[in-house]
């Protein structure tokens, strides 16, 4: 039996394939997801942000998740967020705890976990997000 939730998985990350393949296992999944190549792009259309989680890559071209994520909480998008990272992930894993993160995944990504990680951050808030028209600031 699939479990249900209700929201959007929104999906950050640069590499195309990622996003395509991410995208097909989340539909497969029942789960409705939405894709951004960039953290900026995500940022510009925080106010179409509604409720469900953010799949958000560490390692973006235009600045790093953690700084995308701040701009976000910035501009009022309060919802959980998973992380993904082919990097260090001792290292990441400590600074998405400091920011609240619900998870940190190892890229490459294994799909049950992934799929496990976004179910319990779905469940976990269901949030609305409010640009408010601010000017926000995003990568130093």
């Amino acid at each position: 039996m699939r479990e249900t939730v209700a929201g959007n998985v929104y999906i950050v990350d640069d590499d195309p394939a990622v996003r395509d393949s991410l995208e097909t296992l989340l539909d497969a999944a029942g789960l409705t997801a939405r894709t951004f190549a960039s953290g900026i792009e995500v940022v510009r259309r925080s106010d179409r942000l509604t409720s469900g989680c953010l799949l958000l890559d560490v390692h973006l071209p235009d600045c790093d998740g953690f700084d995308v994520l701040v701009a976000l909480r910035q501009a009022g998008v309060m919802l959980p967020v998973v992380f993904m990272t082919g990097g260090d992930y001792r290292a990441a894993l400590t600074r998405a705890s400091a920011l609240g993160a619900q998870d940190v995944l190892q890229k490459p990504l294994n799909d049950a976990r992934l799929l496990k990680a976004v179910h319990r951050a779905m469940r976990s808030t269901q949030s609305t997000s409010s640009y408010g028209g601010r000017t926000l600031r995003i990568c130093p």
